[in-house]
């Protein structure tokens, strides 16, 4: 992923624009870069709690991580297999 990113705000709304690296569009399915919506963001107060909270059906992907920036983010698979990053702000 390259560090050109916006966040524009609506209200408590946010749409998350990224650019990943390598462009184009050949990329295999399943991948976070691949073009179109590929996951769901959701901001939680206390991640940890969150995380340790999970129901059974939840596939974590990692553990909780800090960004450069100090936000805590977690990935997971949904019992749907829809990708979910956890945010904690």
């Amino acid at each position: 992923m390259t560090d050109s990113s916006s966040e524009p705000g609506a209200g408590d709304a946010r749409i998350e624009l990224v650019e990943y690296a390598p462009e184009g569009d050949d990329r295999p399915e399943g991948h976070l870069n691949q073009p179109g919506a590929t996951h769901v963001g959701l901001e939680v107060d206390d991640l940890d709690s969150v995380y340790e909270s999970l129901p059974g059906d939840v596939e974590p992907i990692a553990e909780p991580q800090t960004t450069e920036s100090g936000t805590r983010i977690c990935f997971l698979r949904d019992p749907d297999d829809t990708l979910v990053e956890l945010l904690e702000l």
